[in-house]
């Protein structure tokens, strides 16, 4: 959902910033390829995803990687999707820094619609989960594997929704 928004303003270069230790969030980036798949345009996973090279999902980490992408200058990016809320505001720190514009240069989107997230210096676009749902349905898991109604893994989807919000615009002229 996040990457079709993106592809509807016209971007057509991605960067999705992750991690690969936890399949929730693979499957935010296989969401990702699944989209740009759909739209024709190419994913190239050397150099179209980074690894924060940490589990922890922090602003800390998506800055430096950032950083270290900026400064190597392997960044042309015009989109980019994070993993999580913390990450993207690591990501938009990162880019401002730099000099970059959030979204005029780059647009960012995030997950989880954390309650900052509406107040970064840059408010940020995101996917959000229902976490009130979440919740019940964790603790109703817990319950019958506790009881010995749920013996195997489960899989269970969750209600998303597009929150817009500042860091999403259409990619630069000259990038159309």
């Amino acid at each position: 959902m996040a990457t079709r928004h993106l592809i509807e303003k016209g971007h057509k270069r991605f960067l999705h910033v992750g991690h690969i230790f936890r399949d929730t969030v693979v499957q935010r980036m296989d969401g990702m390829k699944h989209a740009l798949n759909e739209a024709g345009i190419a994913f190239d996973q050397q150099r179209d995803f980074l690894d924060t090279g940490s589990a922890d999902l922090t602003s800390y980490d998506a800055a430096g990687a950032i950083q270290r992408m900026l400064d190597e200058k392997r960044f042309d990016h015009t989109a980019i999707v994070c993993a999580s809320d913390t990450l993207a505001m690591g990501t938009i720190q990162a880019l401002i820094s730099a000099g970059l514009r959030v979204p005029d240069d780059v647009s960012v989107i995030g997950f989880d619609d954390l309650p900052f997230s509406a107040h970064c210096e840059v408010p940020l676009t995101t996917m959000h989960i229902e976490r009130g749902e979440m919740g019940r349905i964790g603790i109703k898991m817990l319950v019958e594997q506790m009881t010995g109604k749920l013996v195997s893994k489960s899989r269970v989807g969750m209600t998303m929704s597009l929150v817009e919000r500042m860091s999403v615009a259409a990619p630069p002229p000259e990038h159309r």
